[in-house]
């Protein structure tokens, strides 16, 4: 038997959760950078700094934020790593069997 594969609806959950956490990242920095050229400091805060806070901020936040799909994600990895698990003991009976 071969190992549990990750269907066509985990793949999807696991971009969706990829890529609304890059577009947090993004919107986060630009709503940084947007604050500091309001506050006049446009020339003295690189984006690479508002991006540098984006990131710090949009780690926890990500997690309040879409923990519902990350969830979903951590329990369709469950069962596929559970099945790869599954499969790996059966292979390795299979090969003890095989060497006695």
């Amino acid at each position: 038997m071969a190992p549990a594969k990750l269907g066509g609806r985990a793949w999807r959950d696991i971009i969706l959760y990829g890529l609304a956490r890059l577009i947090l990242f993004i919107v986060l920095t630009v709503i940084i950078q947007f604050i500091a050229v309001a506050l006049g400091m446009g020339k003295s805060f690189p984006l690479a700094i508002s991006a540098l806070l984006a990131l710090i901020i949009a780690f926890p936040l990500s997690m309040f934020v879409f923990k519902g799909l990350r969830g979903r994600v951590n329990e369709e990895i469950a069962v596929w790593d559970a099945g790869r698990q599954r499969h790996k003991e059966q292979m390795r009976r299979q090969l003890e069997d095989r060497l006695d």
